[in-house]
């Protein structure tokens, strides 16, 4: 698991300390880092895709202008590495990678590195026709999200199945998905109406029922990626759907709630809703404010941190609480 991220001079996130559990939701004002938060893991996974062609237009001179780095620390069967990138002066990412201090351990950080997965769904993406022999991940904007229902009907009946009842629970109108060949070589999905078993072809289903599905198939793949980051998975849902997307986000988490035989997910997401806030009450440690300082640095505080704050809080909303800007993280001036 991850447990920690440190910052330096990464964008807005000049010089902020991030800790984190198995479930993190992070919530703050547009421009205080949640975004930059994913970015940061998409660069523990593909450093040399951050590369920097003028480090010096990006480091801040008022903050120690000589560095620009992120220090990861990872626990891995109850081992504790430390994985770090510097970028140099020339903007190439160099990375440092250990074990209690000793170069050791690379191989197994690394192959932990490589199944991270981090998503920012595009409706549009979603609905493409992929290649009947195009399996394998979701990819980052949801595009191969076809082949990956298609793979998952073939090679997981049950979890297929369990995947359908959700949906049509989510989302009534729906009871059932199916596929389509438009041209030869290529398959999209498509759902059935359940009041009349007319199927619905993919680009004509809604925004908030594709990013559904999409949430659904994530939780239940039989893969265990090691982090799985999502950028605002409220995002086009009535809130009246929230829990279900709670409990989609926990099935990945917390598997032996969900009498699920794999590994436990971590899982980072984002969101500006109270309404999704206001579900996290009872756990308080998973909830992380990005506050902005006048200064354009950022910082992140886990709510659990604060206990007086957390038993002021009482019967009321968590989630109102948070709108009104007494929990901080939200825009100023507002």
């Amino acid at each position: 698991m991850l447990e920690k991220i440190k910052f330096k001079n990464f964008k807005a996130l000049k010089n902020a300390e991030l800790n984190l559990g198995r479930f993190n939701l992070i919530v703050g004002p547009n421009g205080s880092g949640k975004s930059t938060v994913i970015q940061s893991l998409d660069a523990l996974k593909q450093p040399h895709k951050y590369y920097y062609n003028s480090i010096k237009n990006i480091l801040d001179s008022g903050v120690n202008n000589s560095l620009l780095s992120i220090d990861y620390t990872i626990n891995i069967k109850n081992k504790i590495y430390t994985y770090i990138i510097n970028w140099n002066i020339e903007g190439s990412p160099v990375k440092e990678i250990g074990l209690d201090n000793k170069n050791v351990g690379s191989n197994e950080v690394l192959s932990y590195t490589q199944h991270i997965q981090t998503y920012q769904f595009d409706a549009n993406k979603m609905t493409e026709p992929v290649k009947v022999n195009k399996i394998g991940a979701i990819y980052k904007d949801g595009s191969n999200l076809t082949g990956y229902l298609d793979h998952i009907r073939d090679n997981g009946k049950d979890r297929f199945e369990k995947l359908v009842s959700d949906l049509s629970q989510w989302i009534p109108e729906f009871d059932d998905i199916g596929f389509d060949v438009p041209n030869e070589g290529t398959k999209v999905f498509k759902l059935r109406r359940k009041i009349d078993k007319k199927f619905i072809t993919a680009n004509n289903v809604s925004e908030g029922t594709l990013y559904t599905l999409a949430i659904l198939a994530l939780a239940h793949q039989s893969d265990s990626p090691s982090i799985i980051c999502l950028e605002e998975p409220d995002r086009g849902l009535h809130p009246r759907l929230f829990h279900f997307v709670k409990d989609a986000l926990y099935r990945l988490c917390y598997p032996e709630q969900f009498n699920d035989d794999r590994e436990p997910i971590q899982v980072i997401a984002t969101t500006h809703s109270p309404y999704f806030v206001d579900l996290f009450k009872d756990n308080p440690e998973q909830i992380i404010i990005t506050d902005k300082q006048d200064d354009g640095s950022v910082s992140f505080k886990n709510l659990s941190k604060d206990p007086v704050l957390v038993d002021n809080i009482g019967e009321a909303s968590l989630g109102e609480i948070w709108y009104s800007g007494i929990l901080g993280g939200v825009p100023a001036n507002t």
